[in-house]
């Protein structure tokens, strides 16, 4: 019993020994160790500052809202070491190293987002002035090639010359349409507009976070300040560049249009005024209408001038087709009647011929019975003056029998080498020589009579059977000869719209061939003037020789 009560006695003095040793070690580390405590709170600040950049180094850039509330943070503990009168030099120090850390890094940050906005707008306006640079190339290029090509003097046939200018016309147009379609300057000056709010928005920024220093801030301000003021300039600039290629790319193409209206008027001008062999040029009429249709059909493929041009020009081509179909049927109801007339002609001619030849033969009837007549006469009354004696008598018939062969070679005449006709017994022709030999003779007589084209159709066949032009066998051969020299000089025309037969060079054709021949075989020569002396024969406004 005694021996539990000293122990418990024991423990008491223990523990009271030991609260007696802590407050002696406290007393003396308060009252003679100061210096030990000041480095103990100065090492624990600069720890705390450590740790405070390093979140906010590690911190994701983009979220500056952190950063923000780090730097807060930091400053927030700054004012509570502040508070509890820490006034110790390398914690000082640490927060003055730090905080120009985080300052400079916000104000190079503020930097950075001015000088991309800055670039990028400076990017966009270069690539819109070399853009509207290459569109004004373009236009002059264009036009230069419109201008300079030489094809003032253009014509129906000039089909090069309009699909070239079509396709000049069709290239300024598209792009044309493509700059206001595409509408890339107002999105390069929208895009300004952008920056600037962007600008507007940093400015904000550094005013909201209060980070920097005031002088800084200025700087800045007046940085985005001349930005803005550029911005607007170069906006300005590229406006008024694009409307002055707006204004140009209407007058070129307002220039062009001009030069196609002018030119398909005058195309028609040209139609209208072609030349005509004569009143019976059917095919020059029908040459007409086809060239028209051309025209209209031009028009719709290039698509170049106005719906209202393209009315005004369609209608005027639709009346002159419509008079000249009206033409066509008069001057088809001419050829047929200058055929009926010619074929009554030639029958009347035939008539005529037959009752010549007719005549002639009963003449030669009559003067050999005259003569005989005579001769019985003569002979009687010889006897009878021999029979009376008388000398006169011979003397009388010598002159009555001279007389009377005077009389009979005076009235005696050759006939005119057309007065009746032959047959030359032409060989058969092909279909293709048929119409090369009717063309030929629209060409070399478009406007002789029947008779006239027909000679003209005979020489042409009377070579190709003569031994002197051996050498051409065909209608063909005998037109493009030119062993001694060009025969005839419109070969180079057969196939030409001039070329085109009327039915009268047919059925000249068809008469040379069908063995009622006004020339004989010899005859192989035809000019305005003689080409030879041997019997030349004039047929119309050609001399006809042997």
């Amino acid at each position: 019993m005694k021996t539990g009560k000293l122990l418990k006695h024991l423990h008491r003095v223990f523990i009271l020994i030991i609260l007696i040793g802590v407050v002696a070690v406290s007393t003396s580390l308060t009252v003679d160790s100061p210096e030990l405590m000041k480095e103990y709170r100065t090492g624990e600040v600069l720890l705390v500052i450590d740790e405070k950049l390093g979140a906010f180094v590690s911190a994701d850039e983009s979220d500056r809202g952190h950063k923000v509330n780090l730097f807060k943070a930091l400053t927030d503990f700054q004012t509570q070491i502040c508070d509890q009168n820490i006034q110790i030099d390398r914690v000082d120090s640490e927060f003055d190293v730090v905080f120009n850390q985080i300052v400079d890094w916000f104000y190079s940050s503020y930097v950075s987002m001015v000088d991309e906005i800055a670039e990028e707008a400076a990017g966009d306006i270069s690539e819109v002035l070399q853009y509207l640079s290459e569109l004004s190339s373009d236009i002059d290029r264009l036009s230069e090639d419109f201008i300079n090509e030489d094809f003032d003097s253009a014509g129906i046939d000039d089909y090069d010359e309009r699909t070239y200018r079509a396709e000049l016309f069709a290239e300024l147009s598209s792009m044309y349409e493509l700059f206001i379609i595409e509408e890339f300057i107002p999105q390069r000056l929208d895009a300004n507009e952008e920056r600037i709010n962007e600008l507007t928005e940093v400015l904000s920024l550094i005013e909201n976070e209060r980070i920097i220093d005031s002088e800084r801030i200025a700087g800045l301000s007046n940085m985005i300040i001349s930005l803005v003021e550029e911005f607007a300039k170069t906006d300005q600039t590229a406006a008024t560049e694009a409307s002055s290629i707006v204004h140009r790319f209407e007058a070129e193409l307002s220039l062009k249009r001009a030069w196609f209206e002018e030119h398909y008027f005058s195309l028609i001008d040209v139609i209208v005024n072609m030349d005509r062999e004569d009143e019976f040029d059917n095919a020059t009429v029908k040459n007409q209408i086809e060239k028209l249709s051309l025209v209209t059909q031009f028009i719709e493929d290039d698509a170049v001038v106005s719906f209202d041009v393209f009315l005004l020009v369609n209608e005027q081509i639709e009346q002159l087709i419509e008079e000249y179909e009206e033409e066509l049927v008069a001057i088809e109801e001419r050829i047929k009647q200058r055929d009926i007339a010619a074929a009554n002609a030639a029958a009347a001619a035939a008539a005529a011929n037959r009752r010549a030849a007719a005549a002639a033969v009963s003449n030669t009837s009559s003067r050999t019975s005259s003569n005989n007549n005579s001769t019985n006469g003569n002979n009687s009354s010889s006897n009878n003056n021999n029979t009376n004696g008388g000398n006169s008598s011979p003397n009388n018939n010598t002159s009555g029998n001279s007389s009377n062969s005077n009389s009979n070679n005076t009235s005696e005449s050759t006939p005119d080498s057309t007065s009746a006709r032959t047959n030359n017994n032409y060989p058969s022709i092909s279909s293709n020589c048929r119409e090369m030999l009717a063309r030929l003779v629209r060409l070399e007589a478009p406007n002789e009579g029947a008779d006239g084209k027909q000679a003209v159709a005979e020489v042409v066949l009377n070579r190709m059977v003569s031994s002197r032009w051996s050498h051409a066998n065909t209608v063909e051969e005998v037109i493009f000869d030119d062993r001694w020299g060009v025969q005839f000089t419109v070969k180079d025309r057969i196939w030409t719209d001039r070329g085109n037969p009327s039915s009268a060079d047919y059925a000249a054709v068809d008469r040379a061939l069908g063995g009622s021949n006004i020339l004989s075989r010899s005859y192989v020569f035809f000019n305005s003037r003689p080409v030879t002396q041997n019997d030349v024969i004039w047929i119309g406004s050609h001399a006809f020789s042997k």
